[in-house]
């Protein structure tokens, strides 16, 4: 979920080895389920940039394939659900 005040975001995963890969756009005020391929199983950090290049990062969280990860940008908590 992406709060009005914070504006579009690109949305990447960035697995442990670093390497980042886009995994979406969610629009200001609005919640998206995005999609991406685990390129391995591991530690994953989600980052949020807008427009202007600013950034958040999430918690790292533990993902296999097969699983949800829910990030709300908000609170800036991702967890498996």
């Amino acid at each position: 979920e992406n709060s009005a005040e914070i504006g579009a975001l690109s949305i990447y995963a960035i697995p442990d080895n670093g390497v980042r890969s886009f995994v979406g756009h969610v629009g200001a005020g609005q919640t998206a389920r995005l999609q991406f391929r685990l390129s391995s199983p591991g530690a994953y950090r989600f980052v949020a940039e807008t427009l202007g290049g600013g950034e958040r990062a999430s918690n790292e969280v533990f993902v296999a394939p097969g699983e949800t990860v829910e990030w709300d940008i908000n609170s800036n908590i991702a967890a498996i659900t």
